[in-house]
């Protein structure tokens, strides 16, 4: 009895570590790592980026405010990141994570992620979305869905007014 009891103790060890090792390796994935060259593939060198960033506070005060952040579903999630290039290096900026009503400081893939250079930080005053869909118009955002297609329609159903801004 005594060896039933502890073997199955160790499979229920075994299954509990295996869930929480598959969500710190897989799940809370940072979208951003390293600088690396673009063009060659080498560790940036960050020396002389002057580089006058916006303010990200102000930009964080504002995209709180969005319609579109609080018609987010509950366990709907964006990452917005905003950088610039210096000697072929992009450097990244600031990334938000976005969930209903709350924009975080935080380096994790949402359902879908979305990249623009930071100059466009500096127009978001006039809107998030009216930023977003000038940065897809000139070919400057990036955007990846980490959801399905089936999975982000039922999911994101009740946002579809919001489509062009997603960048979709």
């Amino acid at each position: 009895m005594f060896i039933f009891i502890f073997v199955g103790i160790v499979i229920l060890l075994g299954v509990a570590g295996g869930g929480i090792y598959f969500y710190f390796m897989y799940l809370d994935k940072p979208v951003y790592g390293d600088l690396i060259n673009m063009n060659s593939g080498t560790t940036c060198n960050l020396s002389g980026d002057d580089y006058a960033k916006p303010d990200f506070n102000q930009v964080k005060t504002l995209i709180e405010k969005e319609q579109m952040i609080q018609d987010l579903p509950e366990d709907g999630s964006l990452s917005v990141v905003f950088y610039h290039v210096f000697n072929g290096c992009k450097v990244y900026d600031k990334i938000y994570r976005i969930t209903k009503g709350k924009v975080e400081e935080r380096n994790m893939k949402g359902d879908i992620d979305i990249n623009m250079p930071s100059d466009y930080a500096k127009k978001i005053s006039n809107g998030i979305c009216p930023v977003i869909i000038e940065a897809n118009n000139n070919q400057e955002l990036g955007k990846t869905v980490n959801v399905n297609t089936a999975k982000l329609l039922v999911k994101y159903s009740g946002m579809l007014k919001y489509k062009d801004c997603l960048g979709l």
